[in-house]
């Protein structure tokens, strides 16, 4: 599966992805950003992340982010299979030269569009942390309203309160952010 919107395309991970994100998590930033650790990041296994077959048996949609046929990151949509309908959406742009370029927002509305167009979420949630102001930026444009700061975590020498933000889909209908030019296509 993939979905396409002007010159971003969210498809499945290419074995040349892995060795692009590695590069990415060693920016020193981008954890934090992300509400982890650089510790946290050497940590992951991203043959285990980029496994879209396990993804699939754990209820997760995981495809790479590629702009203008470069891939610059990763999302995800996690708990499709919640029965409440209740769905997660995380997004990693790591590649600095397509931040504050409004890639995130086009990302978040795709992933919005499929979560509540084809697999029928009735809410979609995701974490970040009150540091990450690009990305409270881009959530609240696509319609996300904060409902919760639960705890406080390390940021870099500081602390950050992480924030829970949702949208429902009857708000995002009414606001309808789904971009015209999205397709969806099986492969």
């Amino acid at each position: 599966m993939s979905l396409a919107s002007g010159t971003v395309l969210l498809r499945p991970f290419q074995r040349n992805d892995i060795d692009r994100q590695r590069e990415y998590f060693k920016d020193p930033e981008l954890p934090w950003l992300d509400s982890n650790s650089p510790r946290g990041y050497a940590e992951i296994d991203l043959e285990e992340l980029m496994d879209t077959d396990a993804a699939k048996e754990r209820h997760v949609v995981a495809l790479g982010i590629e702009v203008d046929g470069q891939y610059v990151g990763f999302c995800r949509l996690l708990h499709t299979a919640n029965p409440n309908g209740v769905f997660e959406i995380g997004i990693n742009i790591g590649d600095r030269r397509y931040w504050n370029k409004g890639v995130g927002k086009v990302v978040t509305r795709m992933l919005l569009a499929h979560g509540f167009n084809d697999l029928g979420a009735n809410e979609i949630e995701l974490t970040t942390n009150s540091k990450n102001q690009r990305a409270l930026r881009c959530f609240e444009a696509c319609g996300f309203a904060e409902k919760s700061r639960p705890k406080r975590i390390p940021y870099e020498s500081e602390w950050a309160e992480l924030i829970e933000m949702s949208i429902d889909c009857a708000t995002w209908r009414a606001l309808a952010p789904y971009p015209a030019n999205t397709t969806v296509s099986t492969f």
